[in-house]
């Protein structure tokens, strides 16, 4: 079973993007949009061959390391248990803002959250002319007080504002794609 819990706010409800379905090289992607969580976070839900993939887009999130967690005693964020981390900063650069993105892996036959995986992600952006290709840092992580049912892969990430984005989360050579509509900046 997947538990989903809440994620900041984007601010922007209603840049819920559409996910068209896609077929790639052994993986049949069948999408749906889940919508905004209660908070505003961003969520989409597919399926490959072997697995359920959740991808969140949110705020961004401070991560620590467990020790910092053992050390510091953090309420919110999450605890990397492993992989590389990202910018842990809200800063938002011209045209571009930070964003907490995340992807959980289940079993699509047993819906078990899959742990110790090493997947890639990867954001093209199709709004640029050419297709611009950025391979996201990937940690593992969980967050604070939340256990194993929230452990997923991601980090934070600048993503350029209303932008059209696909999102690629690829593990043992199935892929989920994931069509992204960005929020137009402030």
């Amino acid at each position: 079973m997947i538990v989903t819990r809440n994620r900041m706010a984007l601010g922007i409800v209603a840049a819920v993007a559409a996910i068209a379905p896609v077929n790639v090289s052994a993986a049949s992607a069948h999408s749906t949009v889940a919508g905004c969580n209660a908070r505003g976070a961003m969520t989409w839900t597919t399926t490959t061959a072997s697995y359920r993939v959740q991808l969140h887009i949110g705020m961004p999130e401070k991560m620590y390391t467990p020790a910092e967690v053992k050390k510091l005693h953090p309420k919110g964020g999450e605890v990397m248990m492993g992989g590389m981390m990202g910018m842990n900063s809200g800063m938002t650069m011209r045209g571009r803002s930070m964003h907490h993105l995340e992807a959980q892996i289940c079993s699509k036959q047993t819906g078990a959250v899959i742990a110790n995986a090493e997947p890639t992600i990867t954001l093209v952006d199709g709004s640029m002319g050419s297709m611009m290709t950025k391979k996201l840092p990937v940690a593992m992580m969980q967050g604070i007080g939340h256990g194993m049912e929230d452990f997923h892969y991601g980090n934070n990430v600048t993503m350029p504002d209303g932008h059209k984005l696909t999102v690629r989360v690829t593990l043992n050579g199935e892929t989920a794609v994931f069509r992204v509509q960005m929020p137009k900046g402030k």
